[in-house]
């Protein structure tokens, strides 16, 4: 059986990038994350696929700063 939880919390995934992505694109996303994140906002970015009906994608602050130092 699929687990929707470890897709939805897959890093690459929380910044909305594929894995062979560039660190130009990396970064790009991860700051435009924090920025949405700082003022309380959601972002929908190109690799969420609402449709599949994952989990929501947990993008706060904690989160994204966790993937940064894993990915960076």
């Amino acid at each position: 059986m699929f687990n929707n939880s470890l897709f939805s919390q897959n890093p690459f995934r929380v910044i909305g990038v594929t894995a062979n992505y560039s660190a130009k694109q990396v970064q790009k996303n991860l700051s435009k994350l924090k920025a949405f994140s700082k003022i309380g906002k959601k972002t929908n970015l190109s690799y969420d696929f609402d449709f599949l009906n994952f989990n929501e994608i947990d993008r706060s602050d904690n989160v994204i700063s966790k993937i940064e130092n894993k990915i960076i």
